[in-house]
This record gives structure tokens, C-alpha cells and sequence, in this order.
């Protein structure tokens, strides 16, 4: 009998949806395995981004204590009790956590955080869980490892901007406004979150050097034209260190200081203020740089997903 998988993706206004993109990419790579994943996520917008990489999409349950059986159960939320936690124990035979912060109490037999900064943090509290963390195991979509070397050198110079899932265009739009004002011979493709109705657009979209997209654009395309990334240090800087793009981040929430911290460890560009002129100025210098990619994008593999997928595969009971 097929094995099956289930994954609740927590996304929505304030979380963004990160949470929702990295278990897609491990469900892919599952699924390659042969795994039959199911994906419940509590957002509407999260039915379309779902089904988009190919998987049925199932609404987050009312009460989580009646979730379906399986074989595997991935979590990706900062919002489940301990309680309903331990309530799973007979429904599955291996329980895994998607992790950022380590300080949420899990009772799970796997932990995921793939982020660059994740050996720093501590795991105390589960030390029964087998841990996958740092870099190696980041959950990026093999295409990204692959736009590198197809970048085209561009006459004029084309800039990406995106602040995550949870910008509304308040982030975005001021540093498109600022590069822009600096009179540079640029395109910008400019993202704003695909989970908000309303922008917060304060200079205008009919700019003729300005590109702005909201419903789900394909980010491996735009990276691949794209010669500098600006935003958050959160994950889509991961996706521009595997695609060899250079970058500019600026901490736009207090959870992203210690990826700041490590990002200055490597004298990496990032901001500790979300400071759009100061953005423009060194966005500005870089563009003008010879390119060098991140120190830290030799940390990251193509396969990590797929090897993630066979760790949990191989710790399935026989």
C-alpha cells in the first residue's frame, strides 16, 4: 500500500508564507519518493499556491485532534498546542517539525530548520528528536541551483524586489521609489504579497521601468533575469544564495536578528533598519560591482530537499 503523508502549511496575512513553500518543496521531493502527501492549509490563497505544484489541497480542521491517519505527519505552524500535540501519537508513525525559532515546545520525532543561521539555535528541550539542521538541509526548489549560470548580462540592469509574504507593498514599494529617484538605467520587478486585496502603494504602478506582480509569479524566471535581490532576510534570500544572486536585506521584523547577525558574520550587505534610501545607495554600488556570490551559497545543494525526503522515508518503522 502507498504511504501517505500528511502536512499541515500554515500561512495567512501576519505568518506569510514561507511556512507553505518549503513543505511544497519537500512534498515534491516525497512525493518523488512515492509518498502520497495531503496539504491542509487554513487560508484560501493557500488552496492555489497547493495545487499549483500539483497536490490536493485540503482546508486546515476545525479540531486537530481529528486529523485522518497516515504515515507521516509534517507540521510547519507556530500555532499547535503541546497537547494536541501528544493527542497524535497513535495516528502516525513518524511526526516531523518545519522549524525557524527552537522555541516552540514540539513532540516530534524529526526536526527540519534548513535556515543558514540554524545550528546557533538550541534544541534543548527535544532531545529525543532526531535534528536536520543548517544549511544542508534547506528546503529550496532545485531549480534555483540551476538559473546561475543562465543569467543574461543585461544592457540595462534589472533589480528584484520582495519583502516576503507578509509585505503588502509597505516594504517594496519605498526602495522601488528610492532606486528609482537615483536616476539608474534599471527595470525593476517588484512583488508584493499575493494574500492582501489592498496595497499600500504610495508611488504608482504605471512607472515604465517598474514591473509589479502579486499573483504568484514564478520567482526561479524572475531570478533568472534578475542582476541584484532586494529584501528580508528570510526565504527568499535562501532562493537568491542558490540561485548566485547577489543581494541587499534589511531586517524588517525582531525574529530575523539573528539571521542579521550571521549574515554580518560574512560581511554579508544587510540592514539591521529598514532604511529604503540607505537600501538604494548600496543596491546602487553593487550593481556597479564586479559580481561575487555569497560566501554562504556553498552551503547549499540542490538535492537538500531530496535528501531530507529520504531521511524521513528511512525513519519510517519497517
Amino acid at each position: 500500500m502507498r504511504k501517505k503523508a500528511i502536512i499541515l502549511a500554515d500561512c495567512g496575512e501576519s505568518i506569510g508564507l514561507g511556512h507553505l513553500r518549503r513543505s511544497l518543496v519537500l512534498a515534491s521531493s516525497l512525493a518523488d519518493m512515492g509518498i502520497e502527501c495531503h496539504i491542509y492549509t487554513p487560508f484560501s490563497l493557500g488552496e492555489n499556491i497547493v495545487q499549483e505544484y500539483g497536490f490536493m489541497h485540503y482546508a486546515w480542521p476545525v479540531n486537530l485532534e481529528l486529523l485522518p491517519e497516515a504515515d507521516i505527519l509534517i507540521t510547519a505552524s507556530y500555532r499547535l498546542p503541546y497537547n494536541i500535540q501528544l493527542s497524535w501519537r497513535h495516528l502516525f508513525k513518524l511526526i516531523v517539525a518545519i522549524d525557524d525559532v527552537g522555541d516552540n515546545a514540539s513532540d516530534a520525532d524529526v526536526i527540519i530548520n534548513g535556515n543558514i543561521y540554524a545550528e546557533l539555535i538550541s534544541y534543548k528541550s527535544n532531545a529525543q528528536s532526531k535534528l536536520l539542521v543548517g544549511p544542508e538541509f534547506s528546503l529550496v526548489r532545485p531549480e534555483f541551483f540551476g538559473i546561475s549560470a543562465e543569467r543574461a548580462t543585461n544592457t540595462v540592469k534589472r533589480v528584484l524586489i520582495s519583502f516576503g509574504g507578509t509585505d503588502d507593498g509597505k516594504f517594496a514599494y519605498p526602495v522601488a521609489e528610492a532606486l528609482l529617484e537615483r536616476g539608474l538605467e534599471i527595470t525593476i520587478d517588484l512583488i508584493v504579497s499575493p494574500l492582501y486585496s489592498e496595497l499600500q502603494n504610495t508611488y504608482g504602478t504605471q512607472h515604465p521601468m517598474l514591473n509589479v506582480h502579486q499573483d504568484n509569479p514564478d520567482m526561479v524566471q524572475l531570478m533568472s533575469m534578475a542582476n541584484l535581490y532586494i529584501g528580508s532576510p528570510g526565504g527568499t534570500l535562501i532562493e537568491a544564495m542558490a540561485a548566485r544572486l547577489p543581494f541587499v536585506v534589511a531586517k524588517i521584523a525582531e525574529s530575523q536578528s539573528v539571521v542579521v547577525d550571521v549574515l554580518k558574520r560574512y560581511n554579508c550587505p544587510v540592514f539591521d533598519k529598514f532604511e529604503p534610501t540607505k537600501i538604494a545607495i548600496k543596491a546602487e554600488r553593487i550593481l556597479a560591482q564586479k559580481f561575487k556570490p555569497s560566501p554562504l551559497a556553498h552551503k547549499l545543494s540542490p538535492d537538500s530537499a531530496r535528501n531530507v525526503a529520504g531521511k524521513l522515508v528511512g525513519y519510517l518503522p519497517t
